[in-house]
């Protein structure tokens, strides 16, 4: 594995291991590419925020 990929793997582990604190959201880029406004919605109720415009 080469050094780039080896920092990205510990830096995207380091958040994993955090996924349940609050205060930590982890999203996949592919689903804000699939449907943006469906994940806004859904980080607005993770956050308890309306999404009214």
């Amino acid at each position: 594995m080469s050094g780039l990929r080896a920092h990205r793997a510990v830096h995207m582990l380091s958040w994993w291991e955090l996924r349940h604190e609050s205060g930590v959201f982890l999203l996949h880029y592919q689903n804000l590419l699939d449907d943006l406004e469906g994940q806004m919605r859904h980080v607005a109720a993770c956050r308890g925020s309306s999404t009214a415009a």
